[in-house]
């Protein structure tokens, strides 16, 4: 069987969304306070520059693709299934 592996890759919702940095002086304001994003994060460029929430929201009133499978409650999506849906090639994606 000659099928290359991950031709198509599943995608969680993390991976198709971009996070902003949390810097150290920014978790420890947030512990204090008791706000969310309590240790410090390098910046995610996911596939698109939108938030999770954004990505969310955009499931809910369909502006998203649905999920091409679910495993253990977690909705993925394929990696072309996203690509074809916005109109985005492969190859900027992969500059990323």
């Amino acid at each position: 069987m000659n099928s290359p592996i991950n031709q198509d890759p599943l995608l969680r919702a993390f991976e198709i969304v971009s996070r902003p940095e949390v810097t150290p002086e920014q978790a420890e304001v947030n512990r204090s306070k008791g706000r969310d994003l309590r240790q410090a994060r390098a910046a995610q460029h996911g596939i698109l520059p939108i938030a999770l929430s954004t990505w969310n929201l955009w499931r809910r009133k369909g502006r998203a693709p649905a999920p091409s499978v679910v495993i253990n409650d977690i909705p993925m999506w394929k990696l072309s299934d996203i690509h074809n849906f916005f109109g985005i090639s492969a190859n900027t994606s992969a500059q990323k």
